[in-house]
């Protein structure tokens, strides 16, 4: 028997008994008169159910089945049988996560196809592949490789098909016109930021998913990626209980900011279209500051408390501005990618939900409301110190984190009056006008905002009458000017030169654009609610707010 190679689908004959390879039997049967059989046996190990005679026709055909003189192997069975490509592929299309979503009949469902699926469809939709057989590994190497890096994708694979093992993505959003509108605004402020590196602040603030207390912290499809003493592997609940209202709030600040000690705003970047861009920084130190909804909720006092003690002597602030992507794409948010890894590093962690030495949560207990109160304080205090020894350790990009937490019975900061002024601003703008106090505050704040749909800018003003103004001037007046000018950050104007792309920060602060209001935002076109024409930096977001903005200022 001549030598052929060693292609996945070629098949040897061995002896029933001792597995004597057929070219020892050949010769053997050529002086001996008894003629032994042999069974055809493929790597996978089938077997057919009749023996074949050595003598017969059948070696015969296996060799009729060689490729032409002069190449090594046999043909190969997508040669043999030139239907199976593109029965496969026809198959797995139609089997595809597009194709079943799209799908109105009543017939069977499937989202993705297997191994063995693809062969047992090849086998019944193609005349003699099944007296010949295929073995899946075959189907496997017709496909795409696993990972293209690897040496075997080249000879291993075929590639004739491009289809291959996927994994799930969560990366669909939901379309908005305006996304394009609010991502320029952010890396104008993400510029802004570096060409007054020295004078600016920039962080980037979200909420992560709530932390578990008495179950798994985080979701159970958080794979462990961690080495464990053998015999000592994890084994939680088959089921997830949670305890009513045991969860922690992380709150993040992110600081963005250059991994070099010397920022240079003079090393521009250039687009894709050769347009030049200050440098953007999209990771930094992250600080998580941990708190339980059922003594301090997360909002914007508690947001400002955080943020004193993070930024600490520039606190002091000349201007402050306020951004954000458009609605339901936080995900471009740059504190969103520590997430994850933070999510990872508790990944088959469980917070107790109860006080050492006793067996039962306190909410499990019969207490009164006070004992509950104070019981649960204690829990969710040691809960939030050991989700900090978790945290203290990690670094993300190379910045270290620091995992702080808000004690349960103590007060967070020195702005305490968010409650109380969130229920008088809830009040008709009648109401609001009889509390003297408040309504003359409200008056000074409007004269020193600049209001944009999801965007604000607090600024010093230049009033000579302005006492806090006067007594706290401005000191970086480069940035603070670029702000005045443009009433806040440049609203995106779309470049004429390279069209469905808006002017670069360079371009639109070096140009003589004077207007201020977003009036190419679609969002700002639809709505048709415009300016307040006695507060011309003030732009309504609502029509509703329109009204009580009238009423509250100016009637």
């Amino acid at each position: 028997m001549d030598s052929v190679s060693s292609d996945d689908e070629i098949d040897w004959m061995f002896d029933k008994s001792n597995q004597t390879p057929v070219k020892q039997l050949e010769e053997a049967t050529s002086t001996e008169k008894s003629t032994p059989s042999a069974w055809i046996l493929s790597r996978s190990g089938n077997t057919p159910d009749t023996p074949y005679n050595l003598k017969s026709n059948t070696v015969s055909s296996l060799k009729d089945q060689r490729t032409e003189p002069g190449k090594r192997g046999r043909k190969s069975l997508t040669s043999m049988f030139p239907n199976i490509v593109p029965t496969a592929k026809d198959f797995i299309e139609e089997h595809g996560y597009q194709a079943d979503s799209r799908r109105r009949c009543d017939t069977a469902r499937s989202s993705g196809v297997t191994l063995d699926q693809i062969k047992n469809k090849l086998v019944d939709k193609i005349p003699g592949l099944k007296e010949r057989g295929i073995h899946k590994t075959t189907v496997h190497h017709m496909l795409a490789p696993p990972d293209k890096r690897l040496k075997s994708s080249s000879t291993v694979y075929k590639q004739e098909i491009d289809a291959k093992l996927c994994s799930k993505q969560n990366n669909i959003r939901k379309e908005d016109a305006n996304s394009h509108f609010y991502s320029t605004r952010v890396k104008y402020s993400m510029e802004f930021a570096s060409k007054y590196s020295n004078d600016c602040v920039l962080l980037s603030c979200d909420n992560k998913n709530k932390i578990h207390i008495g179950t798994l912290a985080v979701s159970r499809y958080h794979q462990l990626r961690r080495f464990y003493p053998s015999g000592d592997r994890p084994d939680f609940p088959d089921h997830d209980f949670p305890f009513p209202g045991y969860l922690i709030t992380p709150c993040g600040y992110m600081l963005l900011c250059s991994k070099s000690s010397e920022q240079n705003i003079q090393n521009k970047c250039q687009d894709e279209l050769n347009r030049e861009h200050y440098p953007i920084y999209r990771t930094g130190p992250l600080t998580v500051v941990n708190r339980v909804s059922q003594f301090h909720k997360s909002t914007v006092e508690s947001h400002t408390n955080d943020l004193i003690p993070i930024l600490k002597e520039q606190f002091s602030l000349d201007a402050l501005v306020l951004n954000s992507y458009c609605p339901g794409q936080s995900a471009y948010n740059p504190i969103e990618h520590a997430w994850s890894p933070l999510s990872d590093a508790l990944a088959g962690v469980i917070l107790p939900p109860n006080i050492h030495g006793e067996e039962k949560a306190p909410c499990q207990q019969k207490l009164s409301k006070e004992e509950k109160t104070q019981k649960e304080a204690v829990v969710f205090d040691t809960a939030m110190r050991r989700l900090n020894e978790y945290w203290n350790n990690l670094k993300f990009d190379g910045f270290d984190v620091k995992s702080l937490y808000q004690p349960c019975l103590e007060e967070g900061g020195p702005t305490r009056d968010h409650s109380h002024i969130h229920e008088l601003l809830s009040k008709s703008p009648t109401a609001i006008k009889k509390n003297p106090e408040l309504f003359e505050e409200l008056q000074q704040c409007i004269g020193h905002i600049y209001r944009r749909i999801h965007s604000i800018t607090i600024i010093k003003c230049t009033k000579l009458n302005c006492i806090h103004c006067t007594e706290n001037p401005v000191i970086k007046q480069e940035a603070c000017s670029l702000l005045r000018r443009f009433k806040g950050l440049p609203s995106p104007r779309p470049d004429t030169k390279h069209e469905g792309h808006f002017l670069t920060f360079i371009d639109i602060c070096d140009s003589d654009v004077t207007e201020y209001e977003d009036i190419h935002m679609p969002k700002y076109q639809q709505a048709e609610l415009g300016k307040c024409p006695d507060c011309p930096l003030y732009c309504f977001t609502s029509q509703t707010e329109k009204q009580k903005h009238r009423k509250l200022f100016h009637q």
